[in-house]
């Protein structure tokens, strides 16, 4: 009892007696193949997570309605009276997988002086947990992943990881400049006109997934800060201002069960990226 007579619940946070070490499985198969003075290589890359760490709430989250705290002591008027709070779990709830096309094409320095690396990778990376999420999310900010809108029912939180990113393309060049060949500058000593290279850096990628919240508690599981509105429009996502805005329309949640993170709230994918990065450089 605080002050005040109001109950304070007791929070624990431990570790399942069933806790055990998550493992990883790899498979890649892969091809390379030389053609004149360039090799090319494609693989398959797949992993698989299995039985990885993650957080439990078997007893809801703050302001969690008796149909959720089931070790929680209620009144008839439904305030808590005794029992437990919040309650976190370390267990192995969490799976992960990734698939992988990796492409590449290498040349080293030819006659002319040029040499390139380029990649492109295909992937796709899906989980129900990106990382382990502790306690409540109580940031005003970004957030990246929340804890699951019903923590005892994992299979809705399925969907493409925080991290994923569709297609990235890499190219990287390095040309030779011979200006010590060029008969204008045979005036100049050889340390200033030897040894100078034009270097290109490229790399374009499609952007990362996002999860729209509704930001407030809309059912009984508690405060967690994971609902998620019902999409009841087709969203317009801008990017063409200086911040992007998001255009729909959308209601709140009032039923105990929630959309799969695989619904198209899950599939909005973020800006995309590319950047370049030219230089001239010399070896001294």
């Amino acid at each position: 009892m605080t002050p005040g007579h109001e109950v304070q619940l007791f929070g624990p946070g431990v570790i399942s007696r069933h806790l055990k070490n998550g493992y990883i499985g790899t498979a890649t198969a892969g091809i390379d193949q030389e053609i004149g003075v360039v090799k090319v290589t494609a693989a398959y890359v797949g992993t698989s997570g299995i039985k990885l760490p993650s957080a439990f709430s078997p007893n809801g989250y703050g302001g969690a309605a008796p149909a959720f705290a089931p070790f929680t002591q209620f009144d008839a008027s439904g305030h808590p009276v005794g029992g437990f709070g919040p309650e976190l779990v370390m267990t192995n709830g969490s799976h992960s997988t990734y698939h992988a096309l990796q492409t590449s094409a290498t040349m080293s320095q030819s006659k002319i002086g040029l040499s390139f690396q380029a990649s492109y990778t295909f992937s796709k990376s899906i989980d129900n947990s990106s990382a382990i999420i502790a306690g409540l999310q109580l940031s005003t900010g970004t957030i990246l992943q929340g804890p699951p809108q019903d923590p005892l029912d994992l299979r809705p939180e399925r969907g493409p990881s925080t991290f994923d990113v569709t297609h990235v393309f890499t190219f990287s060049a390095i040309q030779n400049l011979p200006l010590d060949k060029i008969a204008a500058l045979n005036r100049l000593n050889k340390k200033l006109t030897s040894g100078w290279q034009i270097l290109n850096i490229t790399t374009l990628t499609s952007g990362s997934p996002f999860t729209v919240f509704s930001g407030v508690q809309q059912t009984g599981v508690g405060a967690g800060g994971a609902d998620r509105p019902d999409q009841i429009g087709k969203p317009i996502l801008s990017t063409s201002g200086r911040s992007a805005r998001i255009i729909s329309d959308w209601k709140r949640i009032t039923v105990h069960f929630f959309r799969s993170r695989l619904d198209d709230l899950e599939h909005w994918e973020g800006t995309r990226f590319a950047g370049r990065d030219t230089r001239i450089l010399t070896l001294v």
